[in-house]
């Protein structure tokens, strides 16, 4: 066994002319070739202007574990190269070792907390404060054959420099890789790839990467597996731009299930998931709240299988060629998916549930105050059956159309459901309208719509105005007055031979939202009711 050394390095000179592919020096903590190395440390605090690359061990065990070993580099501003390893063992574990840097300026760097090759790397640390760097890792524990689990990388100040490729990552495993952490803060920007926890063969679930002020950065993943699960991890950024790929969990082969993603203050991101997968894509989350310029956010997506009760929760968002899909299967069911929008500019089409091949039902839509500049679908599917979605509007604050919140307009088409393979979508769609003074183009394939009027509401007012020119043609409408505790429902305000729009075909001026001129064409209702 080798422990408890402490190898305290000043590096003042090196003879000879410098050859960055070379190294100067293995300097190394504590060193066994069969038994443990644990407890060992290198400090290093200076080298020389010009060196050639070094590679730090804390502890190295070649046949047995190399276990809560360190590494600390303070203050190196030169040109460093170097490959840092808190511990690593050949043959055993390595856990619990930290490698620990503050202040480094580098063009290529290779910085794991603990690794193995043939067994398990687990709870191992990275800490870094102040690092600028061209190219680089940051590992918090890798094994090579084995599981990486509950590993850490924490970060201040992290600044990819030219046009390098950093990589960040909580845990990587061959088997599992779980309940892995990356949290990075500050200033973090330049920046290929983040994420929680990658496995090749087995799960990777439980991770959790945590992104504070950020930019540039091409892609943060909660997890990442290949042939197993990748479930119930988390994504949770606040004040980020620049950004292309955000996803929860992602799996190529298997399960994307229970993975979330957080967005606070986020501008120019391209593409938000909450979960990925090759088979089910189920029960998964994306929260959005003050995002400017979205593309593309999708609450669960599935490749072969199903995606069913997943969300996407949008909340002042804005984005001019965004789609929202509440859960997509190119092959399977979408069932119970849901998407939530509040107070948002979205410029493109909403799905509550979208499958290519197969039905789109029971899904739900809540929009609330909201722009949305093109067609709004509760369910849609290319071949199969669209029924018993529900879409939600809300909305009583007025036509003020230079106020994001304080305006309903739906340009395109609301669909109860939608299918290009001749398959029912009206039964069992509901719309239900809370409020007065929303716009869409048109109601389509619902079978029953339901208005809960207002306690405000007066004379002459429009619950629903529809501005396409095009028939109307619906099932049964249903009207709730606004009805007090204790009384009958009543609608306030009216006289005798006062009236109400319950709906009302016109067309407006999209600038102002003022009422152009009225539309001939049919608004067919089989059946009326108007409760008391």
């Amino acid at each position: 066994d080798t422990k408890g050394y402490t190898l305290k390095v000043v590096l003042d000179s090196v003879k000879g002319t410098p050859q960055p592919n070379k190294n100067i020096a293995h300097l190394i903590g504590g060193l066994s070739i069969k038994k443990s190395a644990t407890d060992n440390h290198i400090n290093l605090t200076k080298i020389p202007d010009n060196p050639r690359s070094v590679n730090l061990y804390g502890g190295v065990s070649i046949n047995s574990n190399a276990n809560k070993n360190s590494v600390n580099v303070d203050n190196i501003k030169e040109n460093f190269h170097p490959e840092i390893y808190g511990g690593y063992s050949l043959d055993g574990q390595a856990n619990e070792n930290k490698v620990t840097i503050k202040s480094l300026n580098a063009d290529f760097i290779h910085i794991t907390g603990g690794k193995s090759e043939k067994d398990d790397a687990n709870l191992n640390n990275i800490s870094v404060n102040d690092l600028e760097v061209v190219d680089g890792e940051l590992i918090g524990g890798f094994s090579y054959q084995a599981n990486a689990e509950k590993n850490k990388v924490t970060g201040k100040n992290i600044i990819g420099k030219k046009d390098g490729y950093i990589m960040i990552t909580g845990g990587e495993a061959y088997n599992n890789a779980n309940s892995n952490e990356v949290y990075l803060i500050t200033d973090i920007k330049n920046i290929e790839w983040i994420e929680g926890g990658s496995s090749i063969k087995g799960e990777a679930n439980d991770n959790k990467v945590t992104v504070k002020n950020g930019s540039k950065i091409n892609s943060i993943y909660g997890a990442t597996a290949e042939q197993n699960n990748a479930n119930s991890n988390k994504v949770d950024i606040t004040n980020i731009k620049n950004i292309e790929w955000v996803v929860g969990g992602s799996s190529t082969k298997a399960e994307a299930n229970n993975n979330e993603v957080i967005v606070k203050n986020g501008n120019k991101m391209e593409n938000i998931y909450g979960g990925r997968a090759y088979n089910n894509a189920n029960s998964n989350k994306v929260y959005l709240t003050d995002i400017k310029n979205i593309e593309w956010v999708v609450g669960g997506s599935s490749e072969k299988a199903e995606a069913n009760n997943n969300k996407v929760t949008i909340k002042n968002g804005n984005g001019t060629k965004v789609a929202i899909i509440g859960g997509y299967s190119a092959e399977g069911i979408a069932y119970k998916n849901m998407v939530d929008i509040t107070s948002s500019n979205i410029g493109g089409e909403i799905y509550g549930g979208n499958s290519e091949d197969k039905n789109a039902n029971k899904n739900t839509l809540y929009i609330t105050s909201s722009n949305i500049g093109d067609n709004v679908y509760g369910g849609y599917s290319n071949e199969g059956y669209a029924i018993n979605n529900t879409v939600n509007l809300f909305h009583n604050s007025g036509r003020n159309v230079n106020i994001l919140g304080q305006h309903f307009l739906v340009k395109g088409i609301i669909h109860g459901g939608f299918s290009d393979g001749n398959k029912d979508v009206i039964s069992g769609n509901t719309l239900n309208v809370n409020g007065k003074d929303l716009i869409a183009g048109n109601i389509k394939n619902f079978d029953e719509v339901n208005f809960y009027l207002p306690k405000d509401i007066k004379t002459n007012d429009i619950v629903l105005q529809l501005t396409n020119d095009e028939d109307t043609v619906l099932n049964s409408v249903k009207v709730n007055p606004y009805v007090e505790q204790g009384n009958e429902a009543i609608i306030k305000n009216l006289k005798p031979k006062e009236k109400i729009y319950i709906i009302k075909k016109a067309s407006i001026n999209e600038n102002t939202l003022e009422e152009e001129q009225a539309i001939n064409k049919n608004l067919k209702i089989n059946n009326k009711e108007l409760t008391k």
